[in-house]
């Protein structure tokens, strides 16, 4: 969702941070976006996931290495921005506690994340 707060946030991070490119991604958490972006800007939150099947279905990019993310609150307004930095690709089963912990939810624990 690209509004003019989220473009004129965009060019004063580039700008600020002597960035080159155009592209960027805006989007908000699903469920909670207000929550979850509080964790991401408390750093608690340094890791997300999403079913492989739903960016297939809904015909969406998975996210790349180096792409930046304006995360929305929402009312679809700017948070923050986040960089990706490693994207994997692995079964549900197999996902670590490590990234349970990471995606700062509840207890953080794996059992947790997996309800």
């Amino acid at each position: 969702m690209v509004n003019s707060k989220v473009e004129e946030y965009w060019q004063k991070f580039k700008s600020e941070n002597n960035i080159n490119s155009d592209h960027y991604d805006a989007w908000q958490f699903g469920f909670d976006a207000d929550l979850l972006g509080k964790l991401v800007l408390d750093g608690k939150k340094t890791a997300t996931a999403g079913a492989l099947k739903s960016y297939q279905f809904e015909n969406v990019e998975i996210p790349k290495v180096g792409q930046y993310n304006i995360v929305l609150d929402s009312k679809n307004q700017p948070l923050c921005i986040i960089r990706t930095t490693k994207v994997e690709i692995i079964p549900f089963l197999e996902v670590s506690s490590e990234h349970a912990y990471k995606e700062g939810e509840n207890d953080r624990t794996l059992d947790s994340w997996r309800k």
